[in-house]
């Protein structure tokens, strides 16, 4: 994908590189090997013995989603590529690693490297961070056989969209993708026969690997796709009911208080397929409902079908949310001693860059200020903002995701609203917290227009000295764990209108901003999306993963999901309640339209 640093950019951000002819100079494109951590965990919780960088021997010609090509200054891309221990030439292709980028002198003045540098200082003793690299080249050997999975995962990838439309009976959904999947795998077989380091047998052989593959990767979907119509649509209808029948029982085990919360959210499901679910009785907390019924066997695959499956993908997420609220962390069962948890040191976290500040006032060392407050109270800075309205402003569509709650390793989730009345002061100091973090926020702003005084200045450090004393409040108050992360919060997002198609076209699709965690992230910058945001452990389509360049496919259902994992310090602050992103699909005549994209995240 391309990132490039634009005029706004370069002067609201502190992405001058503190460079002053660099805003002006002439800009090149340069080509960067990203990093693909898998599990998508690994950027918040690193394990070396699980965890694989898949791009780690990518070559920009056969894996081009390991690449971004990000617009520099001319003389400053130069430099880079002549002492980046990454550098890698091959042919007319000729790039560098992105640790290159990120240990690069000029560019630590960059606001996402001070952001990510004060988000894994402040977090460094709650979650492990994969550990800064010097890259180098691997040998071929390794890239060959490194070639091979790729391809085989690859072809995987490409495939379980469709078996899975068979597995499930989704006869609609798989038709739709049958062709695209085709022509994918057709792709795959054109890079080994142009990668460089095969023998012609070597070519010949993994070819024929990936061909035998297919037949067990599309099982399901080669059977179903050959049985009578009438018959799939039978067991559709059977397995959803099954589906429905399992949700529904779990509903009803919830306490009244979940069951109430959880049964008025499950009225998004008729926005595809009304099954009339009901208080079994009018002051009762038992649901009951109408099972999905065929009662039109030659209308099926017009319309309802296509309905159906985007039933299917809501009630999947709203099961994962009863899973999750049935283990949720019950305060009254589990009193614990108010001060016996650790928290970060916030105190001294902002204290050293406002002493910083106060010693050499500047720009720098203001933003770096101004980034702190905001990363360690999730609170979303000035320049985040007005860029996401900025941009929001160039948008065909702001459409309103769901946020749905999912267990994390049978781990017990505690409920925000748990979370808040654990304390009777509790809610009053988060309250008093955000706003005064906003009225930072504030003064920074009259910083950043008029510059240093010591009216300012003072103001400033009464507010800090008011934040950390409700800091400190808070932290003397919960007799719980704020710091761990307990969740993992998915989001869905649908960016076509009709629940009764679906789009057999294959688009792109960006994402272009994102705000989360006190902190926002764009392609333009020199960074990827998960090494800034750690807590995004996924963002994906059904044709799969949009990570690490941001960057992807969309066709079939035009569903957007991310999945976080979260702490109840980051779930349950008001700062942080709102996710906002901004994405973009463009379709083959290259019409590019825009989305503006927000989800509540805190709702019970």
């Amino acid at each position: 994908m391309n990132k490039v640093l634009s005029r706004l950019m370069m002067a609201g951000t502190c992405m001058a590189m503190s460079l002053t002819a660099s805003a002006v100079e002439q800009a090149c494109s340069a080509s960067v090997q990203l990093t693909n951590y898998t599990p998508g965990i690994c950027y918040y919780d690193f394990d070396q013995q699980t965890c694989t960088d898949t791009c780690a021997t990518a070559d920009p010609q056969f894996q081009s989603a390991c690449f971004a090509e990000i617009d520099l200054p001319c003389g400053l891309k130069e430099d880079l590529f002549a002492n980046a221990a990454g550098h890698q030439q091959r042919d007319q292709y000729d790039w560098v690693h992105i640790s290159d980028l990120l240990s690069y002198p000029a560019l630590q003045s960059e606001l996402h490297v001070l952001q990510q540098e004060l988000y894994q200082t402040l977090y460094e003793d709650y979650l492990t961070f994969p550990a800064k690299i010097v890259f180098s080249e691997a040998s071929q050997e390794l890239k060959k056989q490194n070639f091979r999975f790729d391809m085989i995962d690859a072809s995987k990838a490409i495939t379980t969209p469709l078996n899975d439309s068979g597995l499930y009976r989704r006869l609609s959904l798989g038709q739709a993708l049958e062709g695209e999947v085709q022509t994918e795998l057709d792709t795959l077989h054109e890079k080994i026969s142009q990668f460089p380091l095969f023998s012609q047998t070597e070519k010949t052989n993994l070819s024929n690997e990936l061909n035998t593959l297919k037949n067990s990767q599309l099982m399901f979907w080669n059977f179903i796709s050959r049985y009578p119509t009438a018959s799939v649509a039978a067991s559709r209808v059977s397995l959803l009911n099954s589906k429905l029948l399992n949700y529904v029982n779990g509903l009803n085990e919830l306490s009244p208080e979940k069951f109430t919360y959880m049964f008025n959210k499950s009225a998004l499901l008729t926005q595809s397929h009304d099954i009339n679910l009901r208080l079994c009785q009018p002051d009762g907390f038992q649901a009951c409902y109408d099972a999905i019924a065929n009662n039109d066997p030659a209308g099926f695959y017009l319309g309802k079908d296509q309905r159906l499956t985007y039933f299917e993908e809501a009630l999947t997420l709203l099961a994962q949310e009863v899973e999750a609220l049935k283990l949720s962390f019950d305060p009254d069962l589990n009193p614990g001693t108010p001060g016996a948890f650790t928290a970060p040191d916030f105190t001294g976290f902002i204290n050293e860059q406002l002493t910083a500040y106060s010693s050499n006032p500047g720009l720098d060392t203001l933003n770096k200020l101004e980034s702190a407050i905001n990363i360690a109270f999730l609170q979303q800075g000035n320049t985040g903002l007005e860029l996401f309205e900025q941009i929001k402003q160039s948008t065909a569509s702001h459409i309103q995701g769901r946020a749905f709650l999912a267990p994390v390793e049978y781990k017990n989730p505690l409920l925000c609203s748990d979370f808040n009345n654990l304390d009777p002061q509790i809610q009053q100091i988060q309250e008093e917290l955000a706003a005064k973090v906003a009225e930072g926020d504030a003064i920074f702003e009259k910083m950043n227009q008029n510059g240093y005084s010591n009216e300012l200045l003072a103001q400033l450090e009464a507010i800090v000295d008011r934040i950390l004393e409700l800091e400190r409040m808070s932290s003397r108050l919960f007799s719980v764990d704020r710091f761990t992360d307990d969740r993992k919060i998915n989001v869905l997002w649908r960016l076509g209108d009709s629940q009764e198609v679906f789009n057999s076209a294959s688009d792109q699709v960006t994402v272009e901003f994102v705000a989360l965690d006190g902190m926002f992230w764009m392609p333009s910058m020199s960074i990827q999306l998960q090494q800034l945001m750690p807590s995004i452990e996924s963002v994906s389509t059904m044709q799969g993963s949009l990570l690490p360049a941001a960057d992807g496919r969309i066709s079939g259902m035009r569903s957007l999901n991310l999945s976080l994992r979260q702490s109840p310090y980051a779930a349950c602050s008001p700062a942080n309640s709102e996710l906002k992103m901004v994405v973009s699909t463009t379709n083959a005549a290259g019409v590019k339209t825009r989305h503006a994209l927000t989800a509540t995240l805190n709702e019970l």
